[in-house]
Order: structure tokens, then C-alpha cells, then sequence
């Protein structure tokens, strides 16, 4: 995605990590200084439970980001970023572009009452919220991001593996990944499901599944693919499965 952007004439991206993330799998350390295409990471974050509750604690590392960069908007992923977009924009005066997957009406009451002008840039949001949520100075832009998916009848098969398939992270609590472990092997027991497609990095669950169900089944697990061969592999299979503790619309397969 960054990429992209930077890939305009004129135009520069500086994106702020944390070291430690699910592309790096929790456990391998980030460089904190990156250049590529004209992409500068800086990440002055230990992992993203600080980026996002204690977003302060690199105070001194934002006010030199400030200093050296002047940004013609602050491109910001994700709630939790917010309280660093908006000090950014305190220090820039750059609009915030929020770009959710499914945006809440709390982060837009939160802009407006630090009169903090921003676009939320949606991956998808239901008709009903947006019409709720819409505020003067607000504006939403229906995206379908540069993410390299390709078109249906590209990857689309008629016969598929009778198999499921889980892509995303199981860290989180709310994917309640332990009533995942507890499911997975019912599906092999108690349905017609002959093996099962693991795609997840960044948490302890995917080697604990391996080394107990995996023992049992036949489950592949792969840490990483492309988006493009994410899809290829859903297209295989009969089945997306997920313990999502609410209904949100991203559950799958926006995972």
C-alpha cells in the first residue's frame, strides 16, 4: 500500500511501526531504519500493544518525525493509531485520513471534539452506519485498495478440495482462538472435511495446533503468502472457518 503511494511523482511515504509485528512473526526484531521506493520506515515502537496504549513513549522520536518530514496528509491505519495521527497533525497541520475496515462512531465523535479534520477512507461499512455517522466535514471514500487481487474468473474452480480455511491472526482474544483449537478437531470428527489450510503468523496458536492437532490431521500450515495466493488457496477450498466472538463483516475473508 505504501508503496503505491510513493510510487506518484513527488510523493513521499514515511510509515511509523513498532519492531516486533505479525509480518515479523512476534518474535524477529525489525530493522528501525528502512528505505525502499520511497518508503522511509521509521519504527520507534517496541510492538503494537505500545504504538497503541502508550503512544507517548516515543514522544521525542514523533517531534524529530515532525521536524524532518512535513506530510500533505497523515495516512492512518487502524483506531488505535489515532492518538499519534492526531498529535502528527497538531505538529503538521496535515489532514488524517482514517482508512478503517469498519469504522465505529466513536473515533468520529473523538475527531470531532479535537476538531481534527479527516476523511474516513472505508474498506467496507454498512449503509446504515454510514448515513448515522456522517457529520459536516466528514467525508467517506468507498476504497478498493491496490492490494493485488485478482479478478474472479482468474483463480474461480468449479471442483473444490473438501477442505476449510482459516487466514489471519489468531492473537487477539476476540478471534477467541481457543474455542478455535477446541472446533478443529470436530470438523475433522464430525464432518465431511478431509484436511485443513492454516494461513497465520504473529501468535503461539498456529505451533500449538500443529503440535497437538496437526499430530492427528492432516492440517498444512503456512505463516505467509501473498494476497494473490491467499485467494488462490480459498478458491480450493469448500470452506472459510473463523470463531469470531462478534459479528463484524470482516470476519471472513477479510481476514
Amino acid at each position: 500500500m505504501y508503496e503505491y503511494f510513493a510510487s506518484k511523482p513527488d510523493t513521499e511515504v514515511w510509515a511509523i511501526a513498532p519492531l516486533f509485528t505479525d509480518t515479523t512473526r512476534g518474535q524477529i526484531e525489525a530493522r528501525r531504519d528502512e528505505k525502499s521506493n520511497g518508503v522511509r520506515i521509521k519504527r520507534i515502537y517496541k510492538n503494537i500493544p505500545e504504538m497503541w496504549n502508550v503512544p507517548f513513549a516515543a514522544q521525542k522520536e514523533l517531534d524529530q518525525i515532525c521536524r524532518d518530514f512535513k506530510p500533505d496528509i497523515i495516512w492512518c491505519w487502524h483506531e488505535g493509531n489515532y492518538p499519534i495521527a492526531s498529535y502528527i497533525h497538531a505538529k503538521t497541520n496535515a489532514p488524517i485520513v482514517l482508512y478503517l475496515e469498519c469504522p465505529g462512531n466513536k473515533i468520529v465523535e473523538t475527531a470531532k471534539k479535537d476538531k481534527v479534520p479527516i476523511i474516513l477512507s472505508c474498506v467496507r461499512i454498512h449503509k446504515l452506519f454510514e448515513k448515522d455517522m456522517t457529520r459536516d466535514g466528514f467525508y467517506f471514500l468507498q476504497v478498493s485498495a491496490p492490494a493485488g487481487v485478482p479478478d474472479a474468473s482468474s483463480y474461480w474452480q468449479k471442483e473444490k478440495n473438501n477442505r476449510g480455511i482459516f487466514c489471519g491472526s489468531l492473537g487477539y482474544e476476540y478471534k477467541w482462538p481457543k474455542y478455535f483449537m477446541e472446533l478443529l478437531p470436530q470438523l475433522f470428527e464430525k464432518t465431511s472435511m478431509e484436511s485443513f489450510f492454516l494461513l497465520s503468523s504473529g501468535s503461539k496458536y498456529p505451533s500449538d495446533i500443529m503440535s497437538t492437532i496437526g499430530k492427528k490431521f492432516p492440517i498444512t500450515y503456512v505463516p505467509h503468502l501473498t494476497r494473490r495466493e491467499i485467494f488462490q488457496e480459498i478458491a480450493k477450498s469448500k470452506f472459510g472457518f473463523i470463531t469470531m466472538k462478534g459479528p463484524w463483516p470482516g470476519a471472513f475473508p477479510g481476514e
